[in-house]
C-alpha cells in the first residue's frame, strides 16, 4: 500500500510539473507582437445592425476561397449564433456565397440539390439547438427572404428517426439489374427499421453495409442517388463506431461528393463546431487518447486534405459569460488562463476581435497556446496550423428558447 501511496505521489508531482512547464511557456513573443498587431475590432456582433466596422478585414481574409467553415465551442453559443450571422449576410451580399451546409441530415435535407428553389420544410432537418434557439432566427428569417438565391443542405450522415426510404427504393428499382433488385429491397428496408433504432449489433450492421455499398457500384457517381446510398452505408456503420471517426469521415464524404458534383460552381458555407473544422486535427490524437477519445480524424482535415480549391477556417473562442445547449444544463464559461490567447485578448480591452494567421506566423515552428476551443474547455496545440482566423466574443450567453 505504502509503494502504491508513493507511485500515485510521484504521478501527481509529474503532472503538476508538466502543467507548470506547459503554463510557464505560454505565448512566444513574435505572436503576442502578432497578435497585438493585426487583431482588429469588430463595431458589433447584431446581424440587424448596418455597421459592418471591422467585418471588410474579415472578408478580406476569406480572399478566394471557395468554402468557408464557422465553427463554435458549443452548440448553445448564441453570441457565437448572431456572429455568424452576421458574417454569412456579408459574405452572400459581397462575395455570393449562396449555399449553407449545416451539420445535420444530408438526405433530408438533399432535396435542395434537387431543386431550383430552396426546401420550404428544411428547418425540420436541421438540429433543433439551432432552429429552436431565438438567436438562430435571424439567420433562418434571412434564408426565406433570399430563398432564390440561398439553398441550405446538410451533411451529417445521420438521418433523422423514421424517414422513409420510399423515394431511394423506387428510383432504384429503375436503376438495378433485376437480379440484384430484390435482395438490394430487403436490405434497404432492413435499414429503414435500423434508421430509428439506437442499438443494432456488430454482424447486422456490417451485413447491411456492405450490402448497400455494393448497391453504388451500380450507380453514376454524379448522380445524388449514388451519395445517398453512401450516406447511408455511413449512417449504418455510425452504429458501430464509439468514436466520432466514422460520422466524420462521412459528413466529409458528403461535402466533397456536393463540391464535386451540384455545387462544382457554387461558393459555400459550412457552419458546424470547432472541434469538426480544425486542420491537422492527428496533432490532437495524443491528448484525445488521455481524455479516453478514440477520435484521430475530423471533417475539416479530411476537407483540406482531398479537396483541391481553397478554403477558410473560422474558429470562435470567448472570454467569460455563460454557455450550453437548449434542453441542456448552461455552464459557465472556463475562467481565462494566464498566457492564453484569450488573455491577449482580454488585453485589447474590445468585447469582439478577428485575428487572421498569415503565411509567414503560419510556418514559424512550435507556436503553441491555449484557446478554449472545444465546448469552452482549454486545449494547447498548434492552432495558426489548424484554424486560418480566429473570432474572439469577449461575453458569451446562451440561446433563449423561441417557445
Amino acid at each position: 500500500m505504502k509503494k502504491i501511496i508513493i507511485i500515485g505521489s510521484i504521478l501527481i508531482i509529474i503532472l503538476i510539473v508538466s502543467t507548470y512547464k506547459i503554463l510557464s511557456k505560454g505565448i512566444d513573443k513574435e505572436l503576442k507582437e502578432y497578435i497585438s498587431t493585426n487583431t482588429i475590432e469588430l463595431n458589433n456582433i447584431n446581424p440587424s445592425d448596418d455597421n459592418i466596422e471591422g467585418y471588410s478585414k474579415l472578408l478580406g481574409s476569406v480572399g478566394n476561397s471557395r468554402l468557408v467553415m464557422l465553427g463554435e465551442q458549443d452548440h448553445g453559443d448564441a453570441a457565437t449564433f448572431l456572429a455568424k450571422t452576421k458574417i454569412i449576410k456579408e459574405l452572400h451580399k459581397k462575395k455570393s456565397f449562396n449555399v449553407i451546409i449545416f451539420e445535420s441530415d444530408f438526405h433530408n435535407l438533399s432535396i435542395s440539390l434537387d431543386k431550383e428553389k430552396q426546401n420550404n420544410d428544411y428547418k425540420k432537418f436541421i438540429y433543433p439547438h439551432w432552429t429552436e434557439c431565438q438567436e438562430v432566427s435571424e439567420l433562418l428569417n434571412f434564408i426565406d427572404q433570399n430563398s432564390s438565391t440561398i439553398k441550405v443542405v446538410g451533411s451529417d450522415p445521420r438521418i433523422f428517426p423514421n424517414t422513409k426510404l420510399d423515394d431511394i427504393i423506387n428510383k432504384l428499382e429503375k436503376e438495378l439489374p433485376k437480379e440484384i433488385w430484390n435482395e438490394s429491397k430487403k436490405a434497404l428496408k432492413e435499414a429503414e427499421v435500423i434508421l430509428s433504432d439506437d442499438v443494432a449489433d456488430d454482424d447486422t450492421v456490417n451485413r447491411l453495409s456492405e450490402k448497400i455499398r455494393q448497391i453504388s457500384e451500380y450507380l453514376e457517381e454524379s448522380t445524388l442517388l449514388y451519395q445517398q446510398i453512401i450516406n447511408l452505408e455511413g449512417n449504418l456503420r455510425i452504429k458501430i463506431d464509439n468514436s466520432n471517426n466514422t460520422r466524420d469521415t462521412y459528413i466529409a464524404k458528403n461535402i466533397e461528393w456536393m463540391m464535386k458534383y451540384p455545387l462544382k460552381d457554387e461558393k459555400v458555407i459550412f457552419w458546424a463546431a470547432n472541434y469538426h473544422i480544425v486542420d491537422n486535427f492527428e496533432s490532437m490524437i495524443e491528448m484525445n487518447q488521455r481524455k479516453g477519445s478514440k477520435d484521430t480524424i475530423n471533417v475539416g482535415t479530411l476537407l483540406r486534405d482531398n479537396l483541391n480549391l481553397e478554403s477558410y477556417i473560422l474558429t470562435f473562442t470567448s472570454g467569460r459569460g455563460t454557455a450550453g445547449r437548449l434542453f441542456g444544463e448552461n455552464y459557465e464559461v472556463t475562467k481565462t488562463l494566464p498566457k492564453s490567447i484569450e488573455w491577449e485578448f482580454d488585453k485589447l480591452n474590445e468585447e469582439y476581435l478577428f485575428v487572421n494567421f498569415d503565411e509567414n506566423i503560419r510556418s514559424k515552428q512550435n507556436e503553441k497556446f491555449f484557446m478554449k476551443t472545444f465546448a469552452g474547455q482549454y486545449e494547447y496545440n498548434d492552432w495558426t496550423k489548424m484554424v486560418d482566423g480566429i473570432f474572439y466574443i469577449g461575453e458569451m450567453f446562451p440561446c433563449s428558447n423561441k417557445k
